[in-house]
Order: C-alpha cells, then sequence, then structure tokens
C-alpha cells in the first residue's frame, strides 16, 4: 500500500531508507502510464518515464505542496512525452502507433472471430486518426479517453489554463470527427462518445 504523498515526502526528505524506493516507484507507474498512452511505443515510454523518474527524485525537494505530487509528476510526464513525440516527429520517423494497446487485446469466448476482427479494425482507425493530432491536442484526447482525467486535471497535466483544455479537447475531437474513416465510423455508430 502506497503513503500519502505528504506522508511520503516528508519520509523522504527526513532520509527514510525506503521513501526514496517508492517514491521512485510512484513517479515510474503514473509516467509510464502516460508516457505510453501519448507515445504508442513501448520503448520510447519506459525511456521517458525513466527519465520522468530522476527528475522526480532530484527535484522533489523544491515542491511546496505535498498533494501535488502526483499532478506534478503527471505535469513532468506530459512534457517530456510531448517532447519525445515532438523529436519523433521532426526526424521523420514512423512509429508503429499503440501497438501495445491492441496486442493486449484477447479474443474472448463470447466474441466471434468477426467481431473480433471488427474490434481489431475499429482500434487501427483510432489510433491512425490519433496519430494525425498535434503533440498537445493528442495528449488532452489520450488524458480524456484513456485515463479518463476531468478538464480540471487535463488542465493541470499540460499545465495550461482550463479553457485552453477545454479549446484543445474541441479542436481534437473536431480533427476526429472529420478524419475520414474515423469520421465514418463516428458518423455510421450512435455510442460513440467524440
Amino acid at each position: 500500500m502506497s503513503r500519502h504523498p505528504a506522508t511520503l515526502l516528508d519520509a523522504f526528505r527526513s532520509g527514510a531508507p525506503d521513501a526514496a524506493e517508492e517514491l521512485a516507484a510512484r513517479a515510474l507507474r503514473i509516467a509510464l502510464r502516460t508516457s505510453a498512452g501519448l507515445l504508442h511505443d513501448k520503448g520510447q515510454a519506459e525511456d521517458v518515464a525513466q527519465e520522468v523518474t530522476v527528475e522526480v527524485l532530484r527535484g522533489v525537494s523544491g515542491l511546496r505542496d505535498p498533494d501535488a505530487l502526483d499532478a506534478w509528476i503527471q505535469r513532468i510526464a506530459v512534457r517530456r512525452s510531448i517532447r519525445a513525440l515532438r523529436k519523433t516527429r521532426s526526424r521523420g520517423k514512423q512509429e508503429v502507433p499503440l501497438t501495445e494497446l491492441t496486442r493486449d487485446v484477447e479474443a474472448t469466448a463470447d466474441r466471434s472471430p468477426h467481431d473480433e476482427a471488427e474490434a481489431r479494425s475499429v482500434a487501427a482507425t483510432v489510433r491512425a486518426a490519433v496519430e494525425l493530432l498535434p503533440p498537445k491536442q493528442r495528449a488532452a484526447i489520450i488524458l480524456r479517453y484513456v485515463h479518463d482525467y476531468s478538464q480540471k486535471q487535463i488542465a493541470d497535466a499540460l499545465d495550461v489554463r482550463l479553457g485552453t483544455a477545454g479549446a484543445l479537447l474541441s479542436r481534437a475531437r473536431t480533427t476526429l470527427r472529420g478524419t475520414g474513416a474515423l469520421g465514418d465510423l463516428i458518423g455510421n455508430d450512435s455510442r460513440t462518445a467524440l
């Protein structure tokens, strides 16, 4: 069971032997979840998560509000993930998007082969459309629909104003609705919540 952020930071600052390990594990868990959702590349996400963990351990002494620990880690992870996305795009490197998410989809007894194939097709269409979004819009959409963040939490994670977070989500949704096959999919499926 992990400690409350204030208790953990007090223990870390006082030099408790297990506190650094617990703080590193907490930072790594949050950062990996965030970077994997944004980068869609396991190796790159792991690299970013490790960088975030080091930055957290080095900079935590300057954190004024212990209750903001997780949000602070999230902001660092989002910032570093966006930086990694921009580097990847500027090099013209094509990564296979969200492959880790589709690999985890397993056939179930209550799904027919046709349903399984359709689910994989929908997942591939969504992946391709999300990859076309600019980094901050992609981050906002991933935080909203993968991590189930509120608009306030998204604003905090992206270190932007609440209205800016709303605008990023709105623009991303508009772009996704207008994206070829995804737009057709949304138009044909009344269950889609975009």
